[in-house]
């Protein structure tokens, strides 16, 4: 809420479109930098990497953060109904650590992307503990963003945005 109103582009702001660079922000903060999604969010913009509100070239991140490293991205969208890797997916968390996942923010059966940074698997092994840009909030990702269906159901992209050098 504290930067909400920070514009990204026209007609965006970091309340209404910011949650991929608030990510990135807590990548780095877990990589020892201090810099505010609007300092991130500058600095992303000086090293190129938004086409207009959307961060569309996140490789470029290393530019002006060295201590994360882009590793690609992986999308799972099959109208609607992925068929996401969840071996892969833990064992990026469990090797890599934190990593931006996308999900659909409200459901309504239209994609509405949002992404949130998956820390690590429930002791049940059957979900994911996010925190939540939209609230900084720790959370599962069933309970904020899943219905039936699984969580396969649920997971729609993956960007492996992880700091380089894990301690």
């Amino acid at each position: 809420p504290r930067w909400r109103a920070v514009e990204i582009a026209p007609g965006a702001t970091l309340g209404s479109a910011g949650c991929y660079v608030t990510c990135v922000a807590m990548l780095a903060s877990g990589a020892g930098y201090t810099d505010t999604p609007p300092q991130v969010l500058a600095k992303l913009r000086s090293a190129d990497c938004f086409s207009g509100a959307l961060l569309t070239r996140p490789e470029r991140i290393p530019r002006v953060y060295p201590k994360l490293q882009w590793g690609g991205r992986r999308d799972w969208r099959a109208e609607l109904v992925p068929a996401s890797d969840l071996a892969w997916l833990k064992e990026q968390i469990a090797h890599r650590g934190p990593t931006i996942i996308e999900v659909d923010f409200d459901r309504s059966g239209t994609l509405n992307p949002h992404f949130v940074l998956a820390l690590r698997w429930t002791d049940a092994d059957d979900d994911i503990v996010i925190l939540d840009p939209l609230d900084g909030q720790q959370k599962t990702l069933l309970a904020a963003y899943g219905r039936s269906g699984g969580l396969a159901r649920w997971l729609y992209g993956v960007r492996l945005l992880q700091i380089a050098e894990r301690r």
